[in-house]
């Protein structure tokens, strides 16, 4: 009698590891790319050595929305690069973790892969992984170092299963968080607003709409009679940019409170001049 339940137990256990192993996700490296839709922009520029994949679109946005990559764990990227602002900030100034307030307002970040050269206002990072690490260990911003977010993704089963999949192991490493941000922020798409479905013949502009489009289009004319604003000039392209570092003259040569671009440079003709 003893044996028989013995036995039955046996078969019990068995059977029900069985079923659960049954049920365990096989996490392997997911190399399935990521078909990005750019609707009628250029082609994106993609880094030859970050591919985009769907498991890495993926690990790049859950990194994107995630709070411990700062000090306190209260802000992510997105909380200063807001989508319904346009990734943006609408405040003059972001602010950071403890209620720092930084010295400049978080920038659009949609369509970055049609950008032409360096990242940020004054143009310090050179490409968007190395651009998306820089907010991390910036004191105004999420005050945290590498090494702390590091080891705060490597305590998250979460993470380093994702990272399996994207890497095809779960060594977590600041290289590999950068290349995901890459991704995913490469993948933010402006293609389809109003202006382009009039490009496309999809829509149409208000009155009011098209008298600001032809104002925005058009050349001053001295004369008066036609009242262009050449904003085109700078703003143009697919983009609405020249992709160069300008100086907007508001200020005069002892009023400016933030370099710019001369931070970077160290040349005086940088004073003041703004991607």
């Amino acid at each position: 009698m003893k044996l028989n339940i013995l036995l039955c137990l046996l078969i019990a256990v068995v059977l029900f590891w069985t079923a659960c192993k049954k049920n365990e996700e096989v996490i392997a490296k997911d190399s399935t790319p990521y078909i990005l839709d750019t609707y009628n922009l250029p082609d994106f520029n993609i880094a030859p050595d970050n591919v985009l994949t769907i498991q890495g679109v993926k690990l790049g946005r859950m990194l994107f929305y995630e709070k411990k990559l700062s000090k306190d764990g209260s802000q992510a990227c997105a909380s200063c690069h807001v989508q319904e602002d346009g990734f943006s900030d609408k405040n003059q100034f972001s602010t950071g973790v403890e209620k720092k307030l930084g010295g400049r307002q978080a920038m659009p970040i949609f369509n970055l892969g049609l950008h032409k050269i360096s990242f940020f206002w004054d143009g310090r990072a050179a490409t968007i992984r190395e651009q998306s690490l820089k907010p991390i260990q910036d004191p105004l911003e999420m005050n945290e170092t590498l090494d702390n977010v590091v080891k705060k993704l490597s305590n998250d089963n979460i993470y380093l299963d994702q990272f399996i999949r994207v890497f095809g192991d779960n060594k977590i490493t600041t290289e590999r968080i950068s290349l995901a941000l890459e991704q995913f922020m490469t993948t933010i798409v402006s293609g389809n607003s109003k202006y382009d479905q009039v490009l496309a013949g999809k829509a149409q502009y208000t009155p009011e709409e098209e008298r600001g489009r032809k104002i925005f289009f058009t050349e001053f004319d001295p004369s008066g009679k036609v009242k262009g604003g050449e904003c085109f000039h700078c703003h143009g392209g697919p983009n609405f940019t020249n992709y160069q570092f300008q100086n907007n003259g508001l200020n005069t040569d002892n009023e400016f409170t933030d370099l710019g671009r001369y931070k970077v440079t160290q040349n005086a003709s940088d004073k003041a001049k703004f991607k």
